[in-house]
């Protein structure tokens, strides 16, 4: 058995399970010492559809999860980032040849993206007001006016587009009588 074998393969997890799928591997290399510290095992076409599928299964239920529950398992992942630091900086460290404060900065930052989507069913309550003109919604969402019309108008910063996105389509099929899934 050669060295590189014996490392550990970083496989794939698929609908809640580990999945063997290590017929092609690559190295994950340690920047600052050249060495190779793992490898990561490089999904198969089939293991691609198989994880495809299972998110595409999955989704109807996520969909259908009410947005304070969504937060409160996003806060448990905030939670679980925290209680791991330690392991995660050291992996970051390792795996992209930084140094340990720009690790722990870069770590800080992904949790305060967390701590934002956990904020999502605030931000969903929003604000509202029909008929502001001919065809026009007044949406007042996070701070941001939103006007609806026969033509989407809107601003949005780019850390709000993605959970604005949906609350404007979300608003804009309700009030046009269009069914909302």
């Amino acid at each position: 058995m050669n060295a590189h074998t014996a490392l550990q393969t970083l496989g794939h997890f698929i609908n809640g399970a580990p999945v063997a799928d290590t017929a092609r591997t690559q190295p994950v290399f340690n920047p600052a010492t050249g060495q190779i510290v793992r490898q990561v095992a490089l999904a198969s076409e089939a293991t691609v559809e198989t994880a495809i599928a299972a998110a595409a299964a999955a989704f109807p239920a996520w969909r259908d999860t009410p947005p304070l529950k969504r937060a409160r398992i996003m806060f448990r992942f905030k939670e679980l980032l925290e209680e791991n630091a330690s392991r995660i900086v050291a992996l970051i460290t390792e795996e992209h040849g930084k140094v340990l404060d720009d690790a722990l900065g870069e770590l800080q930052r992904g949790i305060e993206v967390v701590e934002y989507a956990c904020a999502a069913p605030e931000f969903l309550k929003g604000e509202h007001a029909k008929n502001v003109g001919p065809a026009i919604i007044l949406v007042l969402f996070s701070g941001v006016v939103t006007l609806l019309g026969s033509a989407f108008y809107g601003i949005l910063t780019l850390l709000t587009l993605p959970f604005a996105s949906l609350f404007i389509v979300h608003m804009y099929r309700q009030f046009n009588g269009e069914k909302v899934v």
